[in-house]
């Protein structure tokens, strides 16, 4: 009996062992793919702005038109508007800070951002809050049902947590805790500090892709290049590496004592 209770944990840990290998393997898989997209469209944004198969004059006025925004009142409410509607039928958030970087650079850019994804937060809060558990769960399938349960804690560091390591598309958690009936302001104070590092990261990357894409000289678009590089690799593997580490965190808190001779 003892014997087989051995092989069954050694199996466990030997699984568990080829299934973070393998994990891992993705993770650097998709950190190469995004890299590559993100260069590979920026090489094809220069190829068509030198052979003059995009009008210089064209995207230069419409990215200064855009430019010259920044700061104006209308475009508060207009930003924000835009990120409402669009992360509510799951428009990816990642795009849109990026956009946001790209055209109005890091600081103006991530206060858009910041506003309108904290905005579209309290929106899918409330549609959550009024939809109902049950009509969620009914129709939400088991991802929901396990996001709910999560959720048990109903505090600040839950909603952090599940910012900070994206568990679902970003309304849907949003949604479930409204569902959930996790307290307002707990909820909006842990998605404020979970979701900002991400997003200023994000839109620090839209701001130098935007560098890649206009500058003429080498040595600043190899170091923007880099860079992306950089918040390429943290916004991958950052989440995983904390993850794991919560994880470490939870398994010593359920340590038994051990015995003093």
């Amino acid at each position: 009996m003892r014997g087989n209770l051995g092989s069954g944990k050694v199996y466990n840990k030997a699984h568990n062992t080829m299934k973070r290998k393998e994990n891992s393997k993705t993770a650097l898989w998709l950190f190469i793919g995004f890299l590559s997209v993100l260069v590979l469209l920026a090489l094809i944004w220069r190829f068509a702005w030198n052979t003059n198969v995009l009008s210089v004059e064209q995207a230069q006025s419409a990215l200064a038109m855009a430019s010259s925004w920044h700061g104006e009142l209308w475009l508060w409410p207009l930003i924000t508007a835009v990120f409402v509607v669009l992360l509510l039928v799951m428009f990816p958030l990642t795009i849109l800070v990026v956009l946001t970087g790209f055209l109005y650079g890091p600081w103006w850019g991530f206060c858009y951002a910041t506003l309108g994804t904290l905005a579209s937060s309290i929106v899918s809060y409330e549609v959550g809050r009024l939809s109902g558990q049950r009509v969620l769960l009914r129709f939400g399938g088991k991802r929901l049902q396990s996001i709910s349960r999560f959720m048990g804690e109903r505090g600040v560091r839950t909603m952090i947590i599940i910012n900070l390591l994206p568990i679902a598309p970003f309304t849907l958690t949003n949604v479930m805790a409204g569902a959930s009936h996790i307290r307002f302001r707990p909820y909006l104070l842990g998605s404020a500090i979970g979701i900002i590092p991400g997003l200023a990261l994000v839109n620090f990357a839209g701001s130098e892709l935007s560098k890649v894409m206009q500058g003429t000289d080498g040595r600043s678009i190899a170091l923007s290049i880099f860079i992306l590089a950089a918040i390429t690799f943290i916004i991958i593997f950052g989440p995983r590496w904390l993850r794991r580490k919560l994880q470490q965190n939870e398994k010593e808190k359920f340590k038994p004592p051990k015995n003093k001779p």
